[in-house]
């Protein structure tokens, strides 16, 4: 039997480094910059989408989990806060809104997780007709305690009523 030449065997040396080296760093985990927990929404609920109810805000309520990435994180060090967020609407009902959120902190593996949005001021309703829809896409910024970057984005379906 004859035995490879030396270059046949550094190039399968060199394609296993490459594998091996893909493999160890293919999960987004591994990247040092983006924090440890996944945001999940599991339920979305709005109020105040009547027309007629001329002095209440259109409300969001986001429910959520806070899920591990890679299963090993730690709950404390990777807990989430949220800082600020922003609303962009499509159609277009106003300038992109933005707020602060509650500088609560959510634990890696917590569940049932709540947080309440202003969608549209009551005074931005008057001009809407029952049965618009609208379509509010929401993105939380945050960090988690080591100050890695969290984001969570959400779209909120409006349908206004009478």
């Amino acid at each position: 039997m004859r035995s490879p030449s030396r270059n046949t065997t550094l190039a399968a040396l060199a394609a296993l480094a490459v594998t091996l080296g893909a493999a160890g760093c293919n999960r987004v985990g591994d990247d040092p910059e983006i924090g440890e927990a996944l945001i999940l929404a599991t339920a979305i609920t709005t109020a105040g989408t009547s027309v007629a109810a001329t002095t209440t805000d259109v409300t969001a309520t986001i429910t959520f989990s806070v899920e591990d990435r890679n299963g090993s994180s730690d709950p404390v060090f990777n807990s989430v806060t949220f800082t600020d967020f922003t609303v962009t609407y499509s159609p277009a009902l106003a300038a992109p809104a933005s707020g602060v959120t509650s500088s609560v902190s959510f634990l890696v593996g917590s569940v049932g997780n709540t947080m309440t949005v202003t969608l549209i001021p009551a005074a931005l309703k008057a001009g809407l007709a029952a049965g618009t829809v609208i379509l509010a896409d929401i993105r939380f910024n945050g960090a988690d305690l080591i100050g890695r970057a969290v984001t969570f984005d959400v779209s909120v379906a409006i349908g206004m009523t009478p």
